[in-house]
């Protein structure tokens, strides 16, 4: 402590808030409005700090700067605001809004440590609005990353470090070679072609990826193998590394990395929209469901009343969870998909040839004659409320064991049996 300044410009200095490339974050205090600022003092110039080539200083003076340049026109609740920048006795500075008890997304990259989905969402949700509104005032950020999304302890993101930001001239738009940290490049930016704001969508979709996975969407050994992946190779699909996410993140993860800026999302506004789309469908369960939640649910609903703990945990291993809005159809006559499905909750109704046959309720199952004999589906169900359904679309002697075989198919064989004997009455009623 004995090593601080007393005073940075106006700034009283009482603490550091931490290091990095750039320079150092202390903590200080504004008298004249009395609040807690970060300030920012480039590395160059900090105390007992230099760099070996004037060169590397000159850049980083650049770049500390334009982050002031950036952000500082800036005003939105999720990016972290600039309140000055400016020169004190030959030491530059900015001052910044300064975030008590912040964490960063970086914390939650690990497999181990990985957030709730539905929290996930509303997270990167918060920072494609955030972004959307800085491309609107022509400021593509270029370094969007884990370590540069804080998350304060309201539970809100702000998006940091607009230290490499470009902004759209009237002359020119920038095109850069180098920039941004490797591993959350765009394809342009680690080809050195040019940059916009498709380059913040194609950063923030890896993300997503790796904060929903635990794992980075093109992992490589070497800087030239990475670029080459970014550049060339699509990402496993993320039920490759997890099968309980809402299949609605596939084509948005899809979209967000398409290699070519022009087949991305048009802006991220769109990219929010399709985040919010699945963030509703999550509301239908409450909550982002654990392993355990969906264990309790599957154990109670009618179908499962037979079934094992273990054999029930085989099911969830390989189903996949899929909300349907109220009108929705969920599989239609005629189709040649041969998926078994489990009604967990709301309800759907069947029909045949535009009339309706029959309605479903939670516990109750369809699509088990098409999943078990294979041919074209024999109705259209379609969902009367938001249904939530377990969907098994792979043929049971691939993944279940031998109890589990016959659990299924005696289960299965007594509800077709129930069914039978209802069209039986009812055939008897009209006669």
């Amino acid at each position: 402590m004995s090593d601080l300044p007393e005073k940075i410009g106006k700034y009283e200095i009482t603490g550091v808030a931490g290091k990095g490339a750039m320079g150092i974050v202390y903590i200080g205090h504004d008298p004249y409005v009395d609040r807690k600022v970060a300030i920012k003092v480039s590395l160059s110039e900090s105390p007992g700090e230099f760099l070996l080539d004037d060169s590397l200083a000159a850049d980083n003076h650049r770049q500390f700067f334009n982050e002031a340049k950036a952000a500082g026109i800036l005003d939105h609740p999720n990016i972290i605001k600039v309140y000055e920048a400016g020169d004190a006795n030959g030491q530059d500075y900015i001052a910044i809004e300064f975030v008590e008890d912040a964490d960063t997304l970086r914390t939650f990259r690990n497999e181990e440590n990985l957030l709730p989905v539905k929290q996930l969402l509303h997270y990167i949700r918060q920072c494609a609005e955030a972004l959307e509104y800085a491309h609107s005032k022509g400021i593509t950020h270029r370094d969007i990353k884990p370590a540069n999304l804080l998350l304060t302890k309201e539970g809100d993101i702000k998006i940091a470090d607009f230290g490499i930001a470009v902004r759209k001239t009237n002359d020119k738009t920038a095109t850069t070679k180098g920039f941004g940290s490797p591993l959350y490049m765009s394809p342009e930016q680690a080809s050195g072609t040019k940059i916009g704001p498709q380059t913040d969508i194609f950063s923030l979709g890896v993300v997503l990826y790796e904060l929903l996975t635990g794992t980075h969407p093109f992992q490589a050994n070497t800087m030239p193998a990475l670029f080459k992946n970014i550049v060339s190779e699509d990402p496993a699909p993320l039920k490759t590394h997890r099968n309980d996410l809402p299949p609605a993140l596939e084509p948005i993860i899809a979209k967000a990395l398409q290699k070519e800026p022009e087949n991305r999302y048009t802006n991220c506004a769109e990219f929010a929209a399709d985040l919010i789309e699945v963030e509703l469908e999550l509301e239908t369960f409450g909550e982002d469901l654990s392993s355990e939640h969906k264990l309790e649910i599957l154990s109670k609903l009618k179908f499962f009343n037979d079934f094992s703990e273990q054999e029930i945990e085989e099911i969830l291993d390989q189903g996949e969870w899929e909300v349907f809005p109220s009108g929705k159809e969920i599989l239609i006559e005629d189709d040649q998909d041969k998926a078994f499905y489990v009604i967990t909750s709301g309800n759907a109704s069947v029909s045949r040839m535009n009339k309706e046959i029959a309605t479903l309720s939670e516990g109750d199952c369809f699509g088990e004659m098409a999943w078990l004999l294979g041919g074209k589906r024999s109705a259209t169900v379609t969902a009367i409320t938001k249904t939530v359904v377990l969907k098994l679309d792979e043929p049971l002697a691939e993944w279940a064991s031998l109890s589990c075989q016959m659990r299924v198919n005696k289960t299965v064989q007594k509800v077709l049996m129930e069914r039978l004997n209802d069209t039986t009455k009812r055939y008897a009623r009209v006669l």
